[in-house]
C-alpha cells in the first residue's frame, strides 16, 4: 500500500503547467480556414488568449475548476475540428451532448455575476460555486475510484481463473479464438498478484489525494453538503444546478427554467446514441433502402458542429467574465 504521508497532496503545493497556446499563429489559421472550422478555430483563439493572462499558477479549488471547465470547452472544440474533417455526425452528436452539460455547469457558476431576474439574490459567490463545482467532480472522482478498488471488481480484472478455464477446454479456446484472435491474457499468478498491487497501490494513492484535497478550508463544507443533497436524492446522482436549486434537479429542469427547454431533445437523443440503444441514428433510410449511416453530409455534420461550437464560445465568454469579475487574489488565474 502506499505510505506517503496525505500532507504531500496539499492542494496548493501543486502548480498549474500550461501550455503557451497563445504563442501559436492563431491569426494565420484563421485566414486559412473557412465555414464552421474558421468559427471553432477563433473560438479556440479566444480560449488561447484567457491563459496568456495568468500570472499566479498555484493551483486553488476556485481555480481547479475554471481551468477544468477551460480545458473541457477546449477539448470539444479539438473534436469537433476533427470530426469534421470526416463530416463524422456520431461524433458530433456526441460532443455536443457533452458541450451542452459543460455550458450549463459554467453557467450555473457564472449566474452571481448576472443581473438577476426580479428581486432573485444569490447566496453565493462565483469563488463559492467554483469551489462547489471542484467539490462536486471531485466526489465523482472518488466514488470512480472506489468502486474500482472493490474485491469483486479487482478479481474480475486479475483473476487468472477465466484465461485458464479457456485454455483448458480446446472448443471454448477455438470458439474465443475465432472471434478476438489468438489467447494472450495473462495466467502467471506471481506476474497477476504484482500487478494487482500496483492498482491498488495506485487507487489507495489516488484516493488519499483527493481526500486530502476535499479537506482544503473552501471544499469542506461543500463536501459535507453535497453528500446530504446526494442522500436525498438517491438513487439518482445529484445534479451540479441542484446543489443551488432543488427545483433542477436535473438537465431536463435546468434547460426548462433557463427557457431553453428545446435543447433537450438533441440531448436526449444523442443519450439513446451513446449508450448504443438507438437503431434509427444509425442508418439512412431513403425508399425502399437501408443505407448504415457512416458519415453525413456537410451540411448535416456543419449544422451540428456550428451548435457545439456556439456553446463552447459561450463557456469561453462566461469564463472570461468571471477571470475579470473575480477578486485580486484569483482574478489573475
Amino acid at each position: 500500500m502506499v505510505t506517503s504521508s496525505n500532507s504531500c497532496f496539499d492542494l496548493e503545493s501543486y502548480i498549474f503547467a500550461i501550455p503557451e497556446l497563445w504563442e501559436q499563429d492563431w491569426e494565420a489559421s484563421i485566414q486559412e480556414s473557412e465555414g464552421v472550422e474558421k468559427s471553432i478555430i477563433i473560438a479556440q483563439a479566444r480560449a488561447a488568449n484567457l491563459l496568456k493572462t495568468i500570472k499566479d499558477k498555484t493551483v486553488t479549488p476556485d481555480r481547479l475548476a475554471w481551468m477544468s471547465l477551460w480545458t473541457k470547452s477546449f477539448c470539444l472544440l479539438d473534436g469537433a475540428y476533427a470530426a469534421m474533417s470526416r463530416n463524422s455526425l456520431f461524433s458530433l452528436e456526441v460532443l455536443n451532448r457533452i458541450a451542452l452539460e459543460v455550458y450549463l455547469h459554467t453557467h450555473v457558476i457564472a449566474e452571481p455575476l448576472m443581473p438577476p431576474e426580479s428581486t432573485m439574490q444569490y447566496k453565493e459567490t462565483v469563488i463559492d460555486r467554483l469551489c462547489a463545482y471542484t467539490a462536486w467532480t471531485l466526489l465523482e472522482d472518488r466514488e470512480l475510484f472506489w468502486e474500482h478498488s472493490k474485491k469483486r471488481n479487482l478479481d474480475m480484472i486479475w483473476s487468472p481463473a477465466p484465461a485458464n478455464s479457456i485454455k483448458r477446454n480446446r472448443a471454448l479456446l477455438e470458439k474465443y479464438e475465432s472471434v478476438h484472435g489468438e489467447l494472450e491474457l495473462e495466467t502467471d499468478p506471481s506476474w497477476l498478484r504484482a500487478e494487482r498491487r500496483k492498482q491498488e497501490d495506485q487507487l489507495h494513492k489516488n484516493t488519499n489525494r483527493i481526500d486530502e484535497w476535499l479537506r482544503h478550508p473552501q471544499l469542506r463544507e461543500w463536501t459535507r453538503k453535497i453528500a446530504v443533497l446526494a442522500q436525498k436524492t438517491k438513487p439518482k446522482s445529484l445534479s451540479f444546478f441542484a446543489i443551488f436549486n432543488e427545483d433542477d434537479k436535473s438537465i431536463r429542469q435546468r434547460l426548462i427554467n433557463l427557457n431553453q427547454g428545446f435543447a433537450y431533445l438533441s440531448y436526449q437523443q444523442a443519450s439513446i446514441l451513446i449508450h448504443g440503444s438507438s437503431m434509427d441514428q444509425f442508418f439512412h433510410v431513403k425508399n425502399d433502402n437501408l443505407f448504415p449511416k457512416l458519415v453525413a453530409t456537410h451540411d448535416e455534420a456543419e449544422s451540428i458542429a456550428k451548435i457545439v461550437c456556439s456553446n463552447c464560445t459561450n463557456i469561453i465568454l462566461l469564463l472570461a467574465l468571471i477571470q475579470r469579475k473575480l477578486p485580486t487574489k484569483t482574478a489573475d488565474i
